[in-house]
Parts: structure tokens; C-alpha cells; sequence
């Protein structure tokens, strides 16, 4: 319960509104899921996130002052 199966090579994406109309923030959060099984396979990932992190910092927080938190990472999660 409270879970939900993702199908490979779909795109989804999920909206939500802010029960507070008067609230004028907002929020985008990417998410890329990848198949994997070992630490190994997970070190590229996490080598791509830290390569891009302050790239994405200059660009959306700096240049285009677009968010007041703005990071990459790499996660990994157990699923089903």
C-alpha cells in the first residue's frame, strides 16, 4: 500500500497544488530513476551528480536566480 510501480521507458510527471493560494513559492524537483544493483554501478551516478552540482548552482541560483535551494545528487533507493 502506498507504493506504485513504475514501467520502464515511461515518462511521468506529477503536479501538485499548494493548498495555500496566497503562496506565491513554488518547487521542481527532476528525478531519474536508474536500474542499480552494486556500489560500482552507483559510482558513476554519484560522479555525474558531483560533476554538475555547481554547474547547476551558477545556473539556476546565480545566472537566473530561480531558486533559493538549488542541488544535484545521486540516491539510491531499495524498491520492489
Amino acid at each position: 500500500e502506498g507504493m506504485l510501480q513504475l514501467e520502464p521507458g515511461k515518462n511521468y510527471c506529477i503536479s501538485l497544488k499548494c493548498p495555500n493560494e496566497e503562496d506565491k513559492n513554488s518547487c521542481i524537483s527532476n528525478t531519474y530513476l536508474y536500474k542499480v544493483d552494486t556500489a560500482k554501478d552507483f559510482a558513476p551516478l554519484r560522479l555525474f551528480a558531483h560533476l554538475i552540482n555547481a554547474p547547476c548552482f551558477d545556473q539556476l541560483r546565480t545566472k537566473e536566480q530561480l531558486g533559493y535551494i538549488v542541488w544535484s545528487f545521486g540516491d539510491m533507493t531499495k524498491g520492489f
